[in-house]
């Protein structure tokens, strides 16, 4: 066997050289055949694809969902109509309240005192009235006609001592004083009977009518002054205005309430109403007294349109639908839950309806979709890429404008794995 001679230095050395050299060639040769080879891959590459050929519209249905709140029909801030101290707080928060039940109460001691000394002037003055419609009474003007008869007789008594002083004065047997002295006893007399005898024709008459106008308008005054006193005990008792809830307590026991002041939140129970703002166009649609569905949490309820508000809310540019909830609602909904209603309507807008899976990420904010089109020099089918602008969504599918055309076949999935310019065979979806 013959004995392997040991390279020398300069031999390996030459030999590394040469295998970079031919390293860099390779590599060489490959960048520059590298694009045209790749290019020829995927021309050569064919990839099955699914199409379908697109329709021009110029409106479609739409379902529109708006939001709103729910609030019961009615809510007061219940205070008291006079000023007081309040003694009683009958209710506390979330108990239930019906109409007229009492609620709070104030401190009426001194209209107490108050409603019993005009009660006892009142008993006085109806009994003067009493007094005054059933006139005197017959003791009275039997009385009054034995004065008249007794004045009736002192005054013929006289009558008959003038005429005989008048015979004596003329025989000169009495003086002419003693003559003037029964003149005036007799005009006396006279005077006194005349008193007599008025004072007994009252009685008999009866009170004057004016009289008794004057104390029954005096009794009536009386009347009205208790009514206007009880007015100011009611006011003294805060009631309920209607069946409900007691949301919130402002005040308790010992405060000094002023007039209007909110002393309890009351809020309308079995009345609920949904209040949700509509686009100004869909309200215009909306018919009072029609129904809708509307749903609060996972339920839906059918309520009905109470009102359509007459303004526009400046903040969101739409105006408020009131929906009256029915009252099975009132077990489960509470107010401020957020309420949602549907309303189908038609758009006038042309474009053309893709499946969101068409849509591929562009640039400029654009989406782009690849349609199937006829490559003149292979007369091969390949993806083109066209800009679209996306319209409307509406749930899987979009409606886009943009550089289509009616009947053009538009690839519908796996657009990530192709390229514009890729040769495809399409199959209609």
């Amino acid at each position: 066997m013959t004995k392997r001679q040991k390279p020398t230095r300069r031999t390996a050395v030459w030999g590394t050289s040469l295998i970079v050299i031919a390293a860099v060639a390779v590599g060489i040769a490959a960048a520059a055949n590298g694009p045209q080879s790749e290019r020829a891959s995927v021309e050569k590459k064919v990839v099955p694809v699914n199409f379908i050929a697109i329709e021009a519209v110029t409106q479609f249905d739409d379902v529109k969902t708006f939001s709103g709140t729910i609030e019961a029909a009615r809510v007061s801030e219940l205070g008291f109509a006079r000023a007081g101290r309040l003694i009683k707080v009958y209710v506390d928060e979330g108990d239930h309240v019906y109409q007229g039940k009492i609620l709070a109460q104030l401190n009426i001691s001194h209209l107490e005192a108050q409603r019993l000394e005009l009660q006892a002037q009142r008993a006085q003055a109806a009994a003067l009235l009493a007094e005054f419609v059933a006139g005197p009474r017959q003791e009275t003007i039997a009385a009054a006609r034995a004065d008249v008869d007794d004045v009736r007789s002192q005054f013929e008594h006289a009558q008959t001592t003038h005429q005989r002083n008048e015979d004596l004065h003329r025989r000169k047997v009495i003086s002419k004083e003693e003559y003037d002295r029964s003149d005036f006893g007799v005009r006396s007399a006279k005077a006194k009977y005349d008193s007599a005898q008025r004072k007994l024709d009252e009685l008999l008459a009866g009170t004057r009518k004016e009289i008794i106008t004057a104390q029954r308008a005096a009794v009536s005054r009386l009347d009205a002054a208790l009514k206007d006193l009880e007015l100011d005990v009611d006011d003294a008792n805060l009631t309920a205005p209607f069946d409900g809830r007691i949301a919130k307590r402002h005040v308790d026991e010992g405060t000094y309430v002023s007039p209007n002041t909110p002393a309890i939140r009351c809020v309308e129970f079995g009345k609920l109403e949904a209040r949700i703002g509509l686009s100004v166009d869909i309200a215009r649609t909306i018919q009072r007294g029609t129904q809708h569905d509307v749903l609060i949490g996972n339920k839906t309820y059918s309520a009905t349109i109470k009102s359509v508000l007459p303004e526009l809310d400046i903040a969101t540019r739409t105006r408020t639908v009131v929906l009256a909830l029915p009252a099975e609602a009132s077990e489960t909904v509470v107010p401020g839950e957020v309420a949602r209603v549907s309303i189908p309507e038609t758009v006038s807008t042309a474009g053309y309806w893709l499946p969101t899976t068409a849509l591929s990420r562009g640039s400029r904010g654009l989406w782009s979709v690849l349609a199937i089109t006829k490559d003149v020099e292979s007369a091969t089918e390949v993806a083109e890429r066209r800009d679209v602008e996306v319209l409307h969504t509406q749930g899987e599918r979009v409606l886009v404008r943009g550089t289509l055309q009616s009947g053009d076949h538009v690839i519908t999935g796996g657009t990530h794995r192709i390229v514009a310019g890729q040769a495809v065979r399409g199959l209609m979806q």
